[in-house]
């Protein structure tokens, strides 16, 4: 007597190769969404270097007191803060309700201006702002911190 249909070892083997073809996908995709991250925190690093550039062009001085890019970041850049900004020009838009500029990985930016202490944690910057985000694992504090920081600008040998 002959019967149709699947044995117990074909079906458990199909079920295998389908949840390694699944786990080898998934994979990929934290991959991907790890790279993602990385770009959308140097975008968004590029794009606060670029309205530091215009405030200093306007006023000449960077702002005292401010080093991240939480609530008195965004009262600055939307033309807030007459004392910091006494021409309330905005250079940035945020949403209505914005209590900061975070990154990818729910840590507000950092940045140094120039002359300005406490020094950067990662050396010479060479530029008149320095932005960076403390990466994945919101830390700066010890070179092995530093190694997935995403910064604004390139390491010098």
């Amino acid at each position: 007597m002959k019967r149709s249909g699947f044995t117990l070892i074909e079906l458990l083997v199909s079920i295998a190769i389908i949840l390694l073809l699944a786990g080898l996908v998934l994979t990929g995709l934290n991959v991907a969404r790890a790279r993602a991250q990385s770009v959308r925190a140097r975008n968004d690093i590029n794009q606060i270097v670029a309205v530091w550039h215009a405030y200093l062009a306007d006023y000449r001085i960077p702002p005292a007191g401010i080093t991240e890019t939480g609530p008195e970041f965004v009262t600055l850049m939307r033309g807030g803060n007459p004392t910091l900004n006494p021409r309330g020009l905005a250079y940035m838009d945020f949403h209505e309700d914005s209590q900061g500029m975070r990154d990818p990985w729910g840590n507000f930016y950092q940045f140094r201006f120039a002359g300005q202490v406490p020094a950067l944690p990662h050396g010479t910057v060479r530029d008149p702002v320095a932005v960076w985000s403390m990466g994945p694992d919101g830390s700066s504090e010890d070179e092995e911190h530093r190694r997935d920081d995403i910064h604004s600008w390139r390491e010098v040998e």
